[in-house]
């Protein structure tokens, strides 16, 4: 009697051992082939395994001849079963957007806090924006302004905790910070048209500019293009002409950023770092550098950051090289106090010059303030000033000062007493007032005149027959200070002079002066006059 067909379950379980002398000199799994290790618990099959955990569920053969299991269907419990990575099912993962500032928006539309990402969608920052990404292993990313990003891959595989993320970076720069990548084929990818960067953990930055990729490694290790490794402390330069390596530059010194910044416009100093064609100058607040509040890339020895509120802030500086290359950090505080703001100073206005004996100050009216206060100070300036005010509810001081070189500066105060920064000093010079004319030196046919005076200067001399100077006898603009004048009639004359400097100052007229010319007599009534007087 023959013996009956077996059944299905009998050919699978007497498959192996058909399969036997070929699967025991199977050749072991490579080294470098990723593998996944899956522990056996009660009741697993080679099938099931298959059914839960590969792409292809039909491929279960291959883990048999891999593992050269003899049996598909009885499998020891607590053993471990090695699976290759290419085969398991990938289960797909999603980023979340931690934080955005300014304009982001999604394939979508604009994107906010807490949005999701997943592969083929796309973000784009905006000037002066930001997204922080984080991935589901919390690795993330910080896309950088003007910059637009693709999710090419975010995928976990069946039975692991490996995650496989892959983005691409059209146009920009990201910030990168990558939590160790364990597991079978576990990757973090960045690619752009000429560069794939890979990495296993690290902090690294990157970017893409339309024709040439940038990476740096402040931290780990980073290989581009599969060949090329980085590690921290270096760059590499890649596009169509090939990949240039390089250290990246020293972190620059920030000891010459003050502590303290009292106008709304920073200007801040940069240092001369060797080897940087320029410097990118990151302003942070209480959001950290993740969210950054200004971004300037500055080629000159100055950079300059408005638009920011009175506060304590962080700045950030890298020198870049000519290639593009972003250095080393290199951070600092400082303050800003630069509100209520000071008013324009009015009178005397810089390098103006004042004559007499007291000095008016005024200046414009400021809208926060209700209060001013005032310093005015000499050569030693303001550590010692010659005279103060506070509390001043007006715009207007006076104080009397002797002839000489001054500085003034003001401030506002608000209501409630908060103040504001003193506004930039205002030099000034005080002269003397114009001294008056000598008394004049009358002779038979002259009058001669003179007066103090400055090098340099020109003069105005009037002279008039009424002490208003209304009845106008003479106007000269003699270059000197004297003047000789054919004697006048006879009469009371008044006469008054001032003096324009050589940059143009014109000073106060002098105080007027009085002189008398007598009627001259007949030299023949010398004779005559006594004998009148005898007659009479």
């Amino acid at each position: 009697m023959p013996k009956p067909f077996p059944s299905r379950l009998q050919a699978l379980r007497l498959l192996p051992l058909l399969l036997l002398p070929g699967l025991l000199h199977a050749a072991a799994p490579k080294a470098d082939e990723d593998m996944a290790r899956i522990v056996v618990a009660q009741h697993d099959t080679l099938i099931d395994l298959g059914k839960k955990l590969l792409a292809r569920p039909a491929n279960w053969p291959r883990l048999q001849k891999l593992n050269r299991i003899a049996d598909p269907l009885r499998l020891q419990p607590g053993s471990t079963l090695l699976i290759p990575a290419a085969l398991l099912k990938a289960e797909p993962l999603q980023a979340r957007l931690e934080s955005v500032s300014g304009s982001v928006q999604g394939s979508t539309g604009v994107l906010a806090a807490g949005a999701l990402l997943a592969a083929d969608d796309s973000l784009t920052t905006g000037a002066n924006s930001y997204a922080v990404v984080v991935l589901p292993d919390d690795s993330r990313y910080v896309v950088q302004p003007d910059s637009q990003i693709r999710v090419e891959q975010l995928q976990r595989l069946r039975g692991t905790n490996g995650q496989q993320s892959r983005v691409e970076i059209r146009q920009g720069r990201l910030e990168n910070s990558v939590q160790p990548q364990r597991g079978p084929a576990a990757r973090y990818e960045i690619r752009t048209p000429t560069a794939l960067i890979g990495v296993r953990g690290t902090h690294f930055r990157a970017g893409y500019d339309g024709s040439t990729a940038r990476v740096e490694v402040t931290e780990g290790v980073v290989a581009s293009n599969r060949d090329t490794r980085l590690n921290a402390g270096q760059g590499a330069v890649v596009d169509a002409a090939g990949t240039r390596t390089a250290s990246l530059l020293a972190a620059p010194v920030t000891t010459g950023i003050p502590a303290l910044f009292e106008r709304p416009l920073i200007r801040l100093p940069l240092p001369e770092t060797a080897g940087a064609a320029a410097h990118r100058v990151i302003v942070a607040g209480s959001a950290g550098f993740n969210l950054p509040l200004a971004e300037v890339l500055a080629t000159g020895r100055e950079a300059r950051i408005a638009g920011l509120p009175d506060g304590d802030y962080r700045v950030r500086l890298r020198a870049v090289s000519a290639e593009g290359l972003e250095g080393q950090d290199a951070d600092a505080a400082f303050r800003l106090k630069a509100r209520p703001e000071p008013p324009f100073a009015s009178q005397p206005l810089p390098g103006g010059k004042v004559q007499g004996e007291r000095v008016d100050f005024q200046w414009t009216e400021q809208p926060e303030a209700a209060r001013y206060r005032i310093q005015i100070a000499g050569a030693d300036g303001f550590a010692r000033p010659l005279a103060q005010a506070e509390d001043l509810t007006g715009t207007r001081f006076s104080t009397s000062l002797p002839p000489g070189a001054y500085q003034w500066r003001v401030a506002s105060t608000r209501a409630d007493g908060d103040r504001g920064p003193w506004s930039d000093a205002v030099p000034f010079t005080l002269k003397p007032l114009q001294g008056p004319p000598e008394p004049p030196a009358v002779g038979d046919d002259s009058v001669a005149f003179a007066w103090p005076a400055e090098p340099g200067q020109r003069f105005e001399f009037v002279m008039a027959r009424d002490l208003a100077f209304a009845q106008i006898v003479q106007t000269l603009e003699p270059g000197e200070p004297k003047l000789v004048l054919p004697k006048p009639a006879a009469g009371e004359y008044f006469v008054r002079v001032r003096a324009t400097d050589p940059d143009g100052f014109v000073g106060q007229w002098s105080s007027p002066q009085r002189f008398v010319v007598e009627a001259s007599r007949p030299w023949w009534l010398i004779g005559v006059l006594p004998l009148l007087l005898l007659i009479h």
